[in-house]
């Protein structure tokens, strides 16, 4: 069954990209949705859901439509730099060979195994932003993925970013039910016996990071600096498209906690040292952006608004040629006292600023080669020069040989 859902009240290019984000979470009735220039055609399985449907996207229409705050409608993406007229040297479909050549492996929505060339390139890429770390002479930590549920809440995730979440729950402690699960496997009727969960699953590298240095003062004299690398989850529901959009993934950060000045200036550094130097020897294509996340809800204009108004986000937004498609393959975020102020972490003068450099791996992997293509053998010299460096040259060669 179709339902043909008029969208043309909406009119605003943002406040649309808003609402086409949030589809995928309105209903758990909608079974797919098609996009067109003034509606929406959503297919459901029941005529009983029909009047939910049209209700949950009465709300969200309501949300993309309103004025939160004078001007949100008119804080705009900047362009600080502009490289999208440099041309690719493969713009082939990449994926499918992936697949075939054993590369990357599939295991479920979102969820990959990566080996041989795609494997190798993902290694580079983290190792040069564990360099970058290095360079700062960052403190390095790796975190656990399960975060309790209550030291989530207070950085104020639950707020701004509810449908990306992903918890963590086992079976109740109850003999009746275990008996249960070992006879019939998962049901619906089981799921309701999951024990409430007190976990959820991290969906940013740098976030365990404030809890721990909860209630702290820290010295200004110099910014304090953390290196994280670790696996994230997030609900992408179906927005998933290929490696550039998971439910898991892999993140990398550098995270600066001091004064404004110094967790700004350590930023710039840090683009400098491996943004400017990748777009320069890879020869991408690629533009460097203000941005905002993906907010949800009530909070949507509010946080986009003081995000694209500060310049409190920028992006590498880098090319997939295939698809003539740029995604974000890494973000440089000015938190300001968002966090510090929720954990408590100060300095001698006040709340401490924090700021960090993010890298998705996969993201970076998988635009790269897209635009270099799957074969070493054809990339420019200086390009597998500095690939070889972090990796063998037997194992950059293997993919093709298979």
């Amino acid at each position: 069954m179709t339902l043909q859902y008029d969208i043309f009240s909406i009119k605003n290019e943002e406040n649309r990209k808003f609402f086409y984000e949030m589809l995928p979470y309105v209903s758990e009735y909608i079974l797919s949705f098609t996009l067109k220039d003034s509606s929406v055609e959503v297919t459901y399985a029941s005529e009983s859901h029909r009047s939910q449907i049209e209700s949950k996207l009465g709300i969200l229409k309501e949300l993309a439509s309103q004025e939160v705050i004078d001007g949100a409608d008119n804080a705009k993406t900047k362009v600080l730099l502009d490289r999208r007229d440099v041309r690719t040297q493969n713009s082939q479909p990449i994926f499918e060979a992936l697949q075939q050549h054993g590369a990357i492996t599939q295991f479920g929505e979102g969820a990959f195994a990566y080996s041989k060339l795609f494997l190798n390139v993902m290694d580079y890429f983290y190792l040069k932003s564990r360099e970058l770390g290095l360079h700062f002479s960052a403190q390095e930590y790796k975190f656990p993925t399960l975060i309790p549920l209550e030291t989530f809440q207070r950085g104020g995730y639950f707020e701004t970013f509810p449908h990306h979440i992903m918890f963590q729950s086992t079976i109740k402690n109850d003999i009746e039910v275990l008996e249960q699960f070992t006879q019939q496997g998962v049901d619906e009727e089981l799921l309701r016996k999951m024990k409430l969960s007190g976990n959820v699953l991290k969906n940013a590298a740098c976030g365990p990071i404030y809890p721990m240095l909860a209630h702290q003062t820290l010295s200004s004299k110099d910014p304090h600096v953390f290196l994280v690398v670790g696996k994230c989850f997030r609900n992408e529901a179906s927005n998933i498209f290929e490696l550039a959009r998971l439910n898991e993934f892999t993140m990398s950060e550098v995270v600066f906690i001091g004064t404004d000045a110094q967790v700004r200036q350590g930023i710039t550094q840090a683009q400098k040292l491996l943004w400017d130097f990748w777009i320069e020897l890879f020869e991408l294509n690629c533009s460097i952006e203000t941005a905002s996340d993906s907010f949800f809800g009530g909070s949507y204009k509010k946080l986009k608004f003081f995000q694209l108004m500060g310049d409190s986000k920028q992006e590498l937004r880098m090319l997939l040629p295939q698809h003539k498609q740029y995604i974000a393959c890494s973000s440089a975020n000015f938190h300001r006292t968002h966090f510090t102020k929720r954990y408590e972490i100060r300095h001698e003068d006040g709340f401490c600023h924090t700021a960090c450099i993010a890298f998705g791996i996969e993201r970076l992997a998988y635009a790269f080669l897209s635009q270099l293509g799957c074969d070493p053998d054809k990339w420019p010299r200086k390009v597998l020069e500095e690939i070889e460096r972090y990796t063998s040259q037997k194992a950059m060669t293997r993919f093709l040989s298979e």
